[in-house]
């Protein structure tokens, strides 16, 4: 009898949240496991990264192998915060790298907290969220106002 391994040994489990599937890594902490598109509202920019895109239409894309660290500071990861932190990662990308202008933040941050209510996370943690990445989003993505 040769050896035998459990799918789990050989591929690792595929989490879904909202229709976005992802997984953990070792070497970063999630990744995209499927191309996903979001609906974010903010029309006319054309913004693109290996694993991101948001179109003119405001449709945003995150492609598969899109690498992303969950949520930031003290907020736990939890599966009502996956797609959401993904996502908002992405469009902090964007403003990082200058194709989205900073005055979107606050939209972005508002994104966030809708996103997370959608995915199950409770009002008021919700609440504390978009408070807490209001005040301390721009320090700790390295952007300004």
């Amino acid at each position: 009898m040769g050896d035998i391994f459990a799918i789990a040994d050989i591929e690792p489990e595929i989490l879904e949240v909202g229709g976005f599937k992802y997984r953990k890594t070792k070497k970063y902490k999630y990744e995209a496991m499927e191309v996903y598109e979001a609906a974010t509202g903010i029309l006319g920019y054309q913004c693109d990264s290996h694993f991101a895109h948001l179109a003119p239409n405001g449709m945003l894309t995150i492609d598969l192998g899109f690498l992303w660290n969950g949520a930031s500071g003290p907020a736990i990861d939890t599966k009502s915060f996956m797609r959401s932190s993904a996502l908002h990662d992405a469009l902090y990308g964007f403003m990082i790298s200058g194709q989205l202008p900073h005055r979107f933040r606050d939209e972005c941050d508002d994104l966030l907290k809708e996103w997370s209510l959608q995915d199950g996370m409770g009002r008021r943690r919700a609440g504390y969220v978009r408070w807490a990445v209001g005040k301390f989003g721009a320090r700790w993505m390295k952007i300004g106002r």
